[in-house]
């Protein structure tokens, strides 16, 4: 499943999807578009530059792809399991003072330590 989901202050989501489901379930839910990552370099001029964006994905090659959609000093989340090498573009990272964060929650409360 590759999903992309990103947002900015205030405005709502925008989800990438697999399937025609989770687009229409994302529309339904106030995203005011849902995209796959085919749909993205036709689209990319139409989007605001985003906060923040987080892939979710967990395919390495698809952070590539969001990079361009954060805007200065925006914020991007890798939130999948990577099992690939990841490669980032510095320049692009640089250029826009970007900040990458990495997350990887398994449940919550107190076990987590």
């Amino acid at each position: 499943m590759n999903r992309l989901k990103a947002g900015i202050d205030h405005e709502p989501l925008r989800e990438s999807r697999a399937s025609a489901d989770k687009a229409a379930l994302a529309l339904r839910l106030g995203a005011t578009a849902a995209l796959t990552y085919d749909e993205l370099p036709g689209r990319r001029a139409s989007l605001s530059p985003l906060r923040t964006v987080f892939e979710c994905s967990g395919v390495a090659a698809n952070i590539g792809k969001v990079l361009p959609l954060a805007g200065e000093r925006g914020k991007i989340v890798l939130a999948g399991f990577y099992n690939e090498p990841i490669a980032l573009d510095g320049e692009a990272i640089f250029a826009n003072e970007l900040t990458i964060a990495g997350v990887r929650a398994i449940g919550s409360g107190p076990e987590r330590g």
